[in-house]
């Protein structure tokens, strides 16, 4: 007589990492971005935000000694440029967050590396980088 319950433990053993491949493939998203803001993406029908980051909203004016200037529009443009025309793929952290990348680059560490985003939750790693971009004065950080 045959030991039926051990084959069904092993099938659902077999099938396991199947299923976990499959979760993870749900969580990539690739193609070309929509830029709605400088933190902000969307990829189909998939709005995601850059995780570990935050950039000025679309209307938010900084200040550069007295002068106010647009920052979110900027923030905005520069994403628009490290996106335009090439693939862009999100692996979803946590909705609506993703860590996203073009080829090689990590689009949130350009960003604030650039000086038009700065490191926001869980984006401790990228902290060297947003002091590189103070000591340079770059993007947000530019006072003159």
């Amino acid at each position: 007589m045959r030991n039926w319950g051990y084959y069904i433990v092993v099938i659902a053993l077999i099938s396991l990492p199947a299923t976990s491949v499959l979760a993870a493939k749900d969580n990539v998203v690739k193609g070309k971005a929509g830029i709605i803001d400088g933190s902000t993406l969307q990829i189909g029908n998939k709005v995601m935000k850059l995780f570990g980051m935050a950039a000025p909203s679309m209307r938010q004016k900084c200040k550069r000694g007295h002068i106010p200037w647009l920052c979110g529009a900027a923030s905005r443009k520069y994403l628009l440029e490290l996106t335009m025309g090439k693939e862009v793929r999100c692996i979803i952290v946590d909705r609506p967050f993703a860590r996203c990348i073009v080829g090689r680059k990590d689009l949130a560490q350009a960003m604030i590396k650039a000086g038009w985003a700065v490191v926001g939750r869980g984006g401790s790693g990228y902290r060297a980088d947003e002091e590189e971009a103070r000591f340079r004065e770059v993007g947000l950080w530019r006072t003159r």
